[in-house]
């Protein structure tokens, strides 16, 4: 019994030594790797190399707005989710959102919808559209689909005209501006009878009996010009009178029965004691264009490559040259095959798609804190292995 556990105990120590002999471990994990079944496959290697965005696509306040990048500009294609993904435009812009081709744009603001007229290189109102993705300077009408108005502007981007018409066809309201300032302003009632009208700083306002009930004006009172609006009642007589200075009551405002005599007076501050009060419009804050791009080159290397490498090894085919994936980064991280080309693409194809389809880890791109979609190309070349 001892010499036969002296026995064991000698091949045990015997195993010990032999696996601690340098290259030992090295020659069984050579023993362990697959040798591919195609001899043609043995010399080669098969690996994910780059990748280009060919596509990307945002979704904002209803629309799919999908740019393709060419060489010095990009293509834009506009599309209406709520009219079932209908295409509404498709236009040049540059490479930083603005657009250069003349158009009427389509998009949406506080959920009403307008359209743009825009003329590039004739200045007009500058706006941005779809979260900043694209801008312009060249606005000249907008249209609210909404209510029928349209709102022109000038070179400087100022307000020059805009109008609304009745279901009718009839007028509504027109306003005319000249250098920025509300020069003309007239609405009509229904039945075509003028209700309101400012002109040369005078505000009339007439009922439906096209009899005047109000007017506001300048006047000059101890050498200071005030704001004065007087009323009347619909038989002529004159209702009340009263004043404000930078927008603030002042002076003495009467009030008057419909035989015309006074009521009552009410007194506010005089001239002297109100401090005049310049207003600054602020031009509208511009966001600062946030931008990540997509974090995938990383994934591709460490999970694409082994897979290539598993499907040369057991394929009975001979994959060679260079293969062009195209793959969709959805917005959510999921990576979808959207196209294969190559060498026996069609007999690698549905394990490929398996492949994207059940690998996570991607981080698409955002903009704005909002995640978009991207087409992306794949670049994977088989070549001989270096000896």
């Amino acid at each position: 019994m001892k010499r036969i556990h002296d026995t064991l105990l000698y091949f045990l120590l015997l195993s010990v030594m032999l696996g601690c002999i340098p290259g030992t471990t090295i020659a069984q994990s050579k023993e362990m790797e697959c040798i591919p079944q195609k001899m043609a496959n043995r010399d080669k290697v098969w690996l994910f190399e780059s990748y280009t965005v060919l596509e990307s696509e945002y979704k904002i306040n209803g629309y799919l707005i999908r740019l393709v990048p060419l060489a010095k500009q990009d293509s834009v294609y506009l599309y209406d989710l709520d009219k079932g993904k209908k295409l509404v435009g498709s236009f040049l812009a540059a490479k930083d959102g603005r657009i250069f081709q003349s158009l009427s744009l389509e998009y949406a603001e506080d959920r009403s919808p307008y359209i743009d007229s825009i003329v590039p290189g004739m200045r007009g109102n500058s706006r941005r559209y779809f979260d900043g993705l694209l801008y312009t300077d060249g606005v000249r009408m907008t249209r609210d689909m909404l209510s029928g108005l349209k709102r022109y502007y000038d070179s400087r981007g100022q307000d020059s005209l805009y109008y609304v018409h009745y279901p009718d066809d009839s007028m509504l309201l027109i306003q005319w501006f000249s250098n920025g300032k509300d020069s003309l302003h007239r609405r009509w009632n229904a039945k075509g009878k003028l209700i309101y009208e400012e002109l040369q700083g005078i505000t009339k306002i007439w009922n439906d009996e096209q009899r005047l009930i109000e007017k506001a004006f300048d006047t000059l009172i101890q050498g200071i010009r005030v704001d004065c609006i007087k009323s009347w009642y619909p038989s002529g007589v004159l209702k009340s009178t009263r004043y404000f200075y930078f927008d603030k009551a002042c002076l003495t405002w009467q009030y008057f029965n419909e035989r015309g005599m006074l009521l009552r007076q009410e007194k506010h501050k005089k001239l002297d004691e109100i401090t005049p009060v310049a207003y600054a419009i602020e031009p509208p804050a511009v966001k600062m264009q946030e931008v990540h791009s997509e974090n995938v080159a990383g994934l591709f290397k460490q999970e694409l490559n082994p897979k290539l490498e598993e499907i040369l090894c057991r394929t009975k085919i001979k994959p060679d040259g260079t293969y062009r994936v195209q793959v969709w980064l959805e917005a959510s991280g999921k990576l979808m095959l959207n196209k294969l080309d190559g060498e026996y693409a069609d007999v690698i194809g549905p394990e490929m798609e398996t492949f994207f389809r059940e690998l996570s880890g991607a981080r698409p791109a955002q903009r704005n804190g909002r995640p978009y979609a991207q087409l992306l190309e794949l670049t994977l070349k088989v070549s001989t292995k270096d000896k």
